[in-house]
């Protein structure tokens, strides 16, 4: 488990009952989110 929060922080801006890990870390970069079925 060391080595994976190594490359991904834990993610605790809000409260969570759940551990989340931030996995697309870089500050400077843009990422988006979408569903398999649906367009771009």
């Amino acid at each position: 488990m060391d080595r994976f929060e190594e490359n991904f922080p834990r993610y605790t801006d809000y409260p969570s009952e759940v551990p989340v890990w931030c996995l697309t870390p870089q500050a400077d970069a843009n990422h988006i989110h979408r569903f398999f079925d649906t367009s771009p």
